[in-house]
């Protein structure tokens, strides 16, 4: 099918796909993501190995392809610099989270301080394994199927305009922090990233690369470890906005007196307006993601 300004490779729809409307997915759906996203990074590893021994150096996608996988999500430019004032504001919603050792304020300019190291997050790793990575999970860009007990059966990635050049470990935090409660991310990341390990590992030896050999398990570990920053701040800015009542949201948007995007204070000020219609598992939701950011703030 093709329009004046789109192509439709595959309607997945008649596929049985769909996208599910909900805060937070279960287990299952996580797992399928996790799943699909191994093999979405296979095919990076699968690449630079394969390109590395026909020519006999090191290839790197970045350096193949450098116009296609720049970093283009979180630029030094405005829009992020809002997004990180307005994660840091969320704060102002749960002063229950202050430690009693600071204020309020000082929690703030300490979460603005923390979330700025977003910028070097995001670069390509000189210490873990890169790949070509997603950078836009979440419920509209995941599609399920299921079966005829209604029983999950597979999982789709869909809207690669955000994908970059970094470490693994960005995409699976994304997935868990913008679409899992913690309970969830407590309980189970470990076990998503043995599966997404297993998974990476099976696919890279039908290819005969030995994914221990080039990126060790407890490399992909530790990344999750370090760049946990980045999942606090995507979940943190991102569920304040799509939490919101869409239609009503989408009027604001539509405002030209307020500037949603790049001013923080009207950012924060909108979503106030909205706040009483929020439903509640998305309150406790981004209460979660603020627990988390105020954790990392206790690190500094």
């Amino acid at each position: 099918m093709v329009g004046e300004d789109f192509i439709v490779l595959k309607y997945l729809a008649i596929e049985g796909y769909s996208s599910i409307d909900t805060c937070c997915y279960e287990y299952n759906h996580l797992l399928l993501a996790i799943r699909q996203l191994a093999k979405m990074h296979s095919l990076s590893i699968i690449f630079e190995e394969k390109m590395s021994q026909i020519l006999g150096e090191k290839v790197e996608i970045d350096q193949c392809f450098p116009g296609v996988v720049i970093e283009s999500q979180f630029l030094r430019h405005e829009l992020t610099e809002a997004h990180i004032h307005h994660a840091a504001c969320v704060l102002k919603r749960y002063p229950h989270l202050v430690i009693k050792s600071t204020s309020l304020e000082e929690l703030k300019n300490k979460a603005v301080k923390k979330l700025s190291e977003i910028y070097e997050v995001v670069t390509k790793s000189r210490q873990y394994r890169n790949v070509i990575t997603h950078g836009d999970l979440w419920t509209t860009n995941l599609f399920y199927k299921t079966n005829s007990n209604k029983q999950l059966e597979h999982c789709v990635l869909l809207d690669y305009q955000l994908m970059s050049y970094g470490p693994q470990a960005l995409d699976i935090l994304m997935l868990l922090h913008v679409n899992s409660t913690k309970e969830v991310r407590q309980q189970h990341t470990q076990d998503f990233l043995h599966v997404y390990y297993s998974e990476l590992t099976s696919i890279l030896h039908n290819f005969d690369i030995d994914l221990e050999k080039i990126s060790p398990f407890s490399d992909l570990v530790q990344s999750v470890q370090e760049l946990k920053l980045f999942g606090v701040f995507v979940g943190t800015f991102f569920n304040n906005f799509v939490s919101l009542p869409k239609e009503k949201f989408h009027e604001i948007l539509k405002d030209p007196k307020i500037d949603f995007w790049c001013n923080h204070i009207q950012r924060e000020e909108a979503i106030q307006s909205l706040w009483n219609e929020v439903d509640p598992v998305w309150k406790k939701k981004i209460e979660e993601n603020a627990e988390d950011l105020v954790e990392l703030c206790e690190k500094i």
